[in-house]
């Protein structure tokens, strides 16, 4: 047995008798780096999982340049650089974001345009896709306000700005060219296309160019986000300019996805305003993490991810093997967001078992049930899938509603994670503060405890939601810290910062 160093600063191979110091030298270097965020379960394999993907992440990164994946990629995509980042500041890695926005910053184009993809030098990449993504427009901006939400540098979100700014101009831009009759007057049931953005290949499912609504979803958030922006800033005429403009943009969305359902008699939420095409991986991101779901039709939203579901049972107790890409982690927030807490949690559990090797903790891109068989599997581990699965895993704990300024404790977690010794966080990075909380759950005396401190925010409001199996009113409720909270069917309203709580069934 030997080991082989692999960059400069070990200039020769050491024996066997020096492999386990070695080895030992680069468990020490992981577990410190992975362990600056407390994060620990009941459940010890969804926890390694994690933090495995962490590491995944910061081994595909090219210096400061954040990868999807090693074996295909020499360039970086705002896409996926967007969800990554939000993944490694939900895990306390900082300097690594922002090292990569200020690269990616430096190169929004002057007229707003924000390379969808950028190679890893800097070149802005102009092979195809080159001026036909769209959605990178709002994730540029999401991932330059999500940065200030949890470091809350201001001197960050001045220098960016003006970038920021022209993002949105380059959105106007873009919505003019489907609201010129031209684009659609020809068209049956054109007026569907009116005032959304135009065709793109944002969506990884379309070669050829559609109107995609994962590209006005995005859209969406980066207004919301750049209002917010303009009035932390004090730039009040660019907010009201800006308030103006997400109006009619949502306006014109939700128009749109109501024309194309009926226009198709559809019976789910379509992904394209073009052929109305089912694909509610892609529709999940309207919950996480641009919370445009406010311009779906709501009883066909639910019935899109009811059937998604059934689907998703169907498939996996089925005798036939079948392929699927992990991207569907995105899933898991969407049902819990949408109220089906333990269809969430199930949904997990099959997917989990898509780990390829599962003592590795891997994600590809695609993924075989039966994992003996041969298929394409893009690359592996997938750090935009991991950073999906980090994500849904920290949302079924910790989830924040940044319009309401509310912190949601328990989210959507199951009684597994809270057994036992239960869920551990400390120096929790969140929009509000970092979080310490400890949450048990009690199987002999059907009760839960749960100790919460953070940073006092008298704007921010704590909802707590009961274990998934006891979703209803406990008979009994105690909360030391806080003479002001409020208990309802799925939780309780807690105004402090401090407090411990414990409700018994």
């Amino acid at each position: 047995m030997f080991a082989a160093p692999l960059h400069e600063t070990l200039s020769h191979l050491k024996t066997a008798e020096d492999f386990e110091t070695l080895r030992q030298e680069y468990v020490t270097f992981w577990t410190d780096k992975l362990n600056r965020v407390g994060f620990e379960l009941a459940n010890k394999a969804v926890v390694n999982t994690v933090k495995s993907q962490t590491a995944y992440i910061l081994l595909n990164n090219d210096g400061v340049v954040i990868q999807p994946g090693a074996r295909s990629y020499n360039r970086t995509w705002m896409r996926d650089g967007a969800i990554i980042s939000a993944t490694l500041m939900r895990l306390g890695f900082f300097e690594e974001v922002r090292a990569f926005l200020n690269w990616y910053a430096e190169r929004v184009e002057p007229d707003g345009l924000v390379p969808p993809i950028l190679f890893t030098s800097g070149e802005v990449y102009d092979g195809w896709g080159r001026n036909i993504e769209w959605d990178s427009q709002g994730q540029f901006i999401y991932a330059i306000m999500e940065f200030y939400r949890f470091t809350g540098d201001r001197d960050f979100l001045e220098k960016h700005f003006d970038a920021v700014h022209r993002a949105m101009k380059y959105i106007v831009m873009l919505r003019e060219r489907t609201l010129d009759p031209k684009h659609y007057e020809s068209l049956e049931a054109g007026e569907r296309l009116k005032g959304i953005l135009p065709p793109s290949i944002s969506h990884e499912g379309f070669i050829t160019p559609m109107h995609s609504y994962w590209d006005d979803f995005w859209a969406i958030r980066g207004w919301a986000d750049g209002i917010e922006m303009a009035e932390i800033l004090g730039r009040k005429f660019l907010a009201d300019w800006a308030k103006a403009e997400a109006k009619k943009f949502s306006t014109s969305v939700r128009e749109s996805i109501e024309k194309t359902i009926a226009w198709k008699s559809l019976d789910y939420i379509p992904v394209d305003a073009d052929k109305g095409t089912p694909d509610p991986t892609s529709i999940a991101i309207a919950m996480f993490p641009t919370q445009a779901w406010q311009v779906l039709p709501a009883d066909t939203l639910d019935r899109t991810f009811r059937s998604y579901f059934q689907m998703v049972k169907e498939r996996d107790a089925g005798s036939l093997p079948y392929s699927y890409t992990p991207y569907e982690v995105r899933n898991i927030l969407a049902l819990a967001t949408l109220g089906y807490r333990k269809e969430a949690f199930d949904l997990h559990e099959i997917l989990f078992k898509g780990r390829r090797p599962a003592n590795w903790n891997e994600f590809a891109e695609v993924v075989l049930s039966d994992s003996r068989k041969g298929v394409y599997i893009g690359d592996m581990p997938h750090t935009w899938v991991g950073a999906g699965y980090v994500n849904s895993v920290r949302g079924l704990i910790v989830m924040e509603e940044d319009n309401s300024k509310t912190l949601n404790l328990l989210f959507g977690t199951p009684r597994e994670w809270l057994v036992g010794d239960g869920i551990a966080l400390s120096n929790f990075p969140t929009h509000f503060g970092n979080l310490m909380m400890q949450a048990k759950w009690d199987d002999n005396d059907q009760k839960l405890n749960l100790d919460v401190d953070m940073p006092k925010d008298e704007d921010r409001k704590i909802y707590v939601r009961w274990p998934i199996h006891k979703e209803s009113k406990p008979k009994h409720v105690t909360v030391e810290g806080d003479d002001s909270y409020r208990v309802d069917d799925q939780g309780i309203w807690v105004s402090g910062n401090k407090f411990t709580l414990v409700a018994q069934w």
